[in-house]
């Protein structure tokens, strides 16, 4: 046997590797199970994992993991991750101040989630999650205006100087449009 080759104490015999490997539909199980029947057939480590299309190192770690606890712990842990930072209550307590206050935008969205909640998000993140609790976003209006063509419509002043911003009647606006979230007053779907 190569000098890498385990002697591999089998706590499963070949044939319950081979049976697990055809009743799994699971593709990082069904690899480690082959990883196993790689080695019990002879297979150096860095064979063994050669065949199953992955790095030596991901081999003495299964190798390691086989030895610490068998079959289970070498099984990537798909424990979903982390938690999320609101729960569903929370997310409640979040539409209720927003509908109190609405239309909100990004930035007073997640100055209320810090104030609170004290979670941050990052606005690209939140703006992605918000519909997906409860929240609708209205466009502001000069982005609605490009994308309906409204803008190639409009007689503009031609008396003025071309140069000036007087031309233009969204640079009339003291400050710039911006979108702003809502809720409806029931979110019977969350």
């Amino acid at each position: 046997m190569p000098p890498d080759s385990p002697p591999i104490e089998s706590q499963l015999s070949e044939t319950a590797v081979r049976d697990q490997m055809r009743a799994t539909a699971d593709v990082e199980k069904f690899q480690r199970l082959g990883f196993l029947l790689n080695l019990a057939h002879g297979d150096s480590v860095t064979e063994a994992i050669t065949r199953e299309g992955r790095s030596p190192a991901t081999g003495y770690r299964w190798k390691k993991q086989w030895k610490a606890g068998g079959l289970e712990a070498m099984l990537p842990d798909t424990s979903g991750g982390r938690p999320p930072k609101l729960d569903e209550d929370d997310w409640e307590r979040l539409r209720s101040h927003v509908h109190a206050i609405q239309p909100c935008s990004t930035q007073q969205i997640c100055q209320l989630l810090q104030a609170e909640f004290n979670v941050t998000y990052n606005y690209a993140y939140l703006e992605r999650i918000l519909p997906d609790h409860g929240f609708s976003y209205t466009m502001p209006v000069l982005e609605v205006a490009r994308r309906e063509g409204t803008l190639d419509a409009v007689e503009w002043d031609d008396k003025q100087h071309p140069n000036t911003t007087e031309r233009n009647a969204f640079d009339m606006r003291s400050r710039p449009q911006v979108g702003k979230w809502t809720v409806s007053a029931r979110s019977d779907s969350h």
